[in-house]
Order: structure tokens, then C-alpha cells, then sequence
């Protein structure tokens, strides 16, 4: 309704610790039969809702709320450790494992950060 207290529900929302658990699979399927969508799909529509209120959680010129930035990154970190458990495999220490989690991470919320730049720009 452009008042912004959609914004303000998605971030109470997420303050439960449980707010940023990944669909599991089952769910995912669930979800992507009754909306027509693939479960990848349904996975990004629900990390991009998760981004969406961890954005509106900035006020002002204040940055988003740390915590909620980190739950986010870790949500979807795990989803994508999930999906390249093969890819991970190939990486002999831990420490080279984050350096690709964290590039594969990167790689990913780049397009989810153009995308809902875009989409405000639509709601101004």
C-alpha cells in the first residue's frame, strides 16, 4: 500500500530465529506443484522474499540489520552447499571450501541485488 507497513510486518517477521530455515525439499515440491513453478524456483522466490525484508530492515541512510544480513547469507549458503556438495568435494580445506561457498554466494545475490534494485525503482 506504499506506506511501508508491509516492510515493517517482513522485517517482525524474520526477528524469529526459525524465519531464515530453508524450505526442505519436500516443501519446495509441494510448493512448485501448487504454483506451477520449478522447485529452484520456489527456493529463489523464497530467498529473494527473505532478501526483500532484510533490506527493508535499513531505515534512513542506516544500513540493513546485521544479524538479519547474517542469517541471510547463511540461508542461502547452505542451499547452495547442498546443491554443489560435488563441487565442494573437490576442495581439500576448509578454508578453500568458504572461498568457493563464498564466490558461489557472490555469483548469486548479484542478480537477486540488481533485481529488487530494480523493482524499487518500479515502486517510486
Amino acid at each position: 500500500d506504499g506506506n511501508g507497513d508491509d516492510d515493517d510486518t517482513h522485517v517482525l517477521l524474520l526477528q524469529d530465529k526459525d524465519a531464515f530455515s530453508n524450505l526442505s525439499e519436500t516443501d519446495a515440491s509441494i510448493l512448485s506443484t501448487n504454483s506451477k513453478i520449478t522447485p529452484r524456483q520456489v527456493h529463489l522466490v523464497h530467498e529473494l522474499l527473505h532478501l526483500e525484508a532484510v533490506l527493508a530492515s535499513a531505515t534512513g541512510n542506516s544500513n540493513p540489520d546485521s544479524d538479519l544480513e547474517t542469517r541471510f547469507r547463511l540461508m542461502v549458503k547452505k542451499r547452495l552447499n547442498r546443491e554443489h556438495k560435488e563441487d565442494m568435494a573437490l576442495y581439500p580445506t576448509k578454508e578453500e571450501k568458504k572461498a568457493f561457498l563464498s564466490r558461489l554466494y557472490e555469483e548469486h545475490i548479484n542478480p537477486y541485488k540488481t533485481w529488487m534494485a530494480k523493482r524499487q525503482m518500479k515502486r517510486q
